[in-house]
């Protein structure tokens, strides 16, 4: 965490994630402040339960990961046939 600080869960962005799962597809940024405290309070009645809250921050753990990782990798897609994928894994577990 201390190479990569981008990995943190700040509990902002559990919140942030909350409204997100409850109320998908609103756009929190355009709404009037009495329902954005309406909202806000909603999500912070959901995350009075530490279950929840630790359920939230491995979910987002695993978002930000699997982000991150995908930023280091060199992916490269190729078409091929199930057969020819089975025989490259075979291939390349002999070769180690």
């Amino acid at each position: 965490m201390k190479a990569n600080p981008e990995l943190i869960i700040k509990d902002e962005e559990v919140k942030d994630f909350v409204l997100k799962q409850i109320f998908p597809g609103i756009d929190y940024a355009t709404l009037e402040d009495d329902m954005k405290a309406n909202l806000d309070k909603i999500a912070s009645n959901y995350l009075k339960d530490e279950q929840q809250v630790n359920g939230l921050k491995n979910q987002l753990a695993d978002i930000k990961m699997t982000t991150f990782l995908k930023g280091k990798m060199n992916i490269n897609y190729a078409e091929t046939t199930s057969a020819d994928f089975v025989k490259k894994l075979e291939e390349e577990r002999k070769a180690r």
